[in-house]
């Protein structure tokens, strides 16, 4: 009797002991299933800031395309279109009852020298036209060629000021003269997929051209 009451005694040492290590298991699984929870909120929080993060960033892209007035120019000047205007640096004009904007940033003066040279004068007047909030920037002083006006630089000492003329691109063509109107004539054609500025061509040969561009 005394032992199987040690070995009943001993039995219960060993279930309470292994009891106690399952015990101690289950508590170790609970921990790392906890902390693979913790770790997956954390990811995914992250996830929703990078998120947030991204299309706030895309939505202060799109909105810095539209330009407000008020944040051009103080001292805005109004012209109209093919009127001479003059210009400093940091300067803008804006075209009368259009939401057209002319803004010169800045001046380039570094001629190249006498007897020298250079792939490039070292001159021009840097400057933005922005057409209904869409900026075309000209670094070197040319407008990229979608642009939907067409800007002249009449004086200027590319130091302090310049004098522009902002112009319908159809006027532009139509103020020039001889072969430079034909491919003016030309390229608004091609840029714009019409034949009827193929029909202003006065060359015969260049007249074929253009007809011959928009069929391809």
């Amino acid at each position: 009797m005394a032992r199987f009451a040690s070995f009943g005694y001993n039995l219960k040492g060993i279930f309470w002991r292994k009891g106690k290590g399952f015990i101690n298991e289950g508590q170790k699984i609970f921990i790392k299933i906890m902390k693979q929870k913790g770790f997956i909120n954390i990811a995914i929080i992250t996830g929703i800031v990078v998120i947030i993060g991204i299309a706030g960033y895309f939505i202060l892209r799109q909105q810095t395309t539209t330009i407000p007035i008020t944040n051009l120019d103080s001292n805005m000047i109004t012209v109209s279109l093919g009127q001479e205007f003059t210009l400093k640096r940091g300067e803008t004009a804006r075209v009368n009852n259009l939401n057209v904007f002319l803004k010169v940033k800045d001046f380039i003066h570094s001629p190249c020298p006498k007897g020298s040279q250079c792939i490039w004068s070292g001159l021009a007047v840097v400057y933005e036209l922005i057409v209904d909030g869409k900026i075309y920037n000209a670094p070197m002083g040319n407008l990229p060629s979608e642009t939907p006006y067409n800007v002249l630089i009449k004086n200027t000492d590319y130091k302090t000021y310049a004098t522009f003329i902002i112009e319908k691109l159809e006027i532009s063509c139509a103020n020039r003269s001889g072969i430079s109107q034909d491919e003016c004539w030309r390229g608004l054609a091609k840029r714009f997929n019409n034949q009827a500025y193929c029909g202003k061509i006065q060359d015969i040969t260049v007249k074929d051209i253009c007809f011959e561009d928009l069929a391809e």
